[in-house]
Parts: structure tokens; C-alpha cells; sequence
């Protein structure tokens, strides 16, 4: 018995004293003006472990905070846009989506089968996370051709992409342009969009997914 009783209290001692080996990052960086605050393990610090903060500033500013388990994200995250104001909050614990910004939408959305596209009938998407406004940062990236800004070119170029069920962004090509160098930029923003999507899961099973990215382009964009 006294064994047993001593196991247990070196076990939760040691579960205890592992809880506390954290400590804190602060990264900056200037290209984009961002700061994360997060921690990590001592005794391996690639690996986040505890709460996480990032903060994008900017004309497109959007934030987002949440808890990390060993790498993994876990628990309520929350995805602000440039106001403050919450767009996305997802529940990792539960693989829940709470709120989304409608960012892709539904009917732009198609389930790939192999070489097949087939309807989306779920009523759900493959999110990126951060949403509209991770979207906006990286389209303020977006160079104007001087023959399109010229001819005063505007309208609308939507790309096409793949949104694997890792969650990885592949794929990207044009389906409707307006010439002028408009889509060759387009496709050159879109590729620059990070893999950090929540892929589409059709009966808790993650799938393959087309989805539409229509980027809206008038000169002095």
C-alpha cells in the first residue's frame, strides 16, 4: 500500500511539475507588422503548449487567440477582423464550428471524388481560418498592372482551388478573368494565402473540396 501511495503522489507530482515547464515567447515581426505571444515547452520549445495570441496590424488588421496543447490547437478559438470584432470562433475540442463569416461561400463550394465534382449538399465549407480578413491582408499585396490600370480594367477574377483534407491549399488556377496581366496577379495573391484551412468533413469524415475565390479589381486597388 505504502508502495501504491507512493507511486501515486511521485505521478502526480510529476504531472504537476510538467503543467508548470512552460514559459513565454514574444515574436515581432515586421513584414507583416505582427506580434505573437504564446507558450512553449522548456524542455522542448518547438513545441506550443498553453495560450496563444497573434495580432496583425494594419489597414487589415485581424487577430486571433486560443490554447494549444502540444502543438494541437484545443478548446474556443476566436478570429477578429480589422475593427475588433469577432468573425470566426471554432471549438477545437469539439471540432465545432460556433460562428463563421460566410467566407467560402456554400454555393461556390464542390466535393471532389477523385476526377468527379459533385454537389455540396452539406450546408458547411472548408473555413480558413481567420476568414475574410486573413483574405483581405493578403490581397493588399495585390500589384495593379500599369495596362490594366491604364485601360481602366476592372471587374471581377475568380480562382479556383483545392482545399485538401489535410487542409492544404493547392490547385489554384483561373476560371473567369479579365486579361490585362489582372489574372496572372490574381493566381499570384491566391498562391500566397497560407494552408491553415478546415477542411470539409462530409458525415465527420474530412473530404477533398473545390472551392471559387472571386477577387472584386477596380484601378487604384
Amino acid at each position: 500500500m505504502r508502495i501504491f501511495l507512493s507511486l501515486l503522489l511521485a505521478v502526480l507530482f510529476m504531472h504537476g511539475h510538467a503543467q508548470e515547464e512552460t514559459e513565454i515567447r514574444v515574436h515581432k515581426y515586421y513584414i507583416p507588422a505582427s506580434k505573437e505571444v504564446f507558450y512553449v515547452l522548456k524542455y522542448k520549445p518547438s513545441i506550443k503548449h498553453g495560450s496563444y495570441q497573434k495580432q496583425v496590424q494594419g489597414p487589415a488588421a485581424y487577430k486571433e487567440k486560443g490554447q494549444y496543447d502540444h502543438n494541437v490547437r484545443t478548446g474556443i478559438w476566436e478570429y477578429s477582423d480589422v475593427k475588433g470584432k469577432v468573425i470566426q470562433r471554432i471549438d477545437f475540442s469539439k471540432d465545432s464550428v460556433l460562428l463563421s463569416d460566410g467566407f467560402p461561400d456554400p454555393t461556390d463550394v464542390k466535393i471532389l471524388d477523385g476526377a468527379e465534382a459533385r454537389t455540396n449538399d452539406t450546408g458547411r465549407t472548408p473555413l480558413l481560418l481567420g476568414g475574410r480578413s486573413k483574405l483581405a491582408y493578403y490581397m493588399l499585396g495585390f500589384r495593379y498592372p500599369t495596362a490594366a490600370r491604364q485601360a481602366g480594367i476592372k471587374g471581377t477574377v475568380v480562382v479556383s482551388a483545392t482545399i485538401t483534407r489535410e487542409g492544404k491549399m493547392v490547385n489554384e488556377k483561373v476560371v473567369s478573368g479579365l486579361g490585362h496581366g489582372l489574372d496572372e496577379e490574381a493566381l499570384r495573391v491566391a498562391r500566397l494565402i497560407p494552408d491553415d484551412w478546415l477542411s470539409l468533413k462530409v458525415n465527420g469524415v474530412a473530404v477533398d473540396a473545390r472551392i471559387l475565390i472571386p477577387m472584386t479589381l477596380k484601378p487604384g486597388f
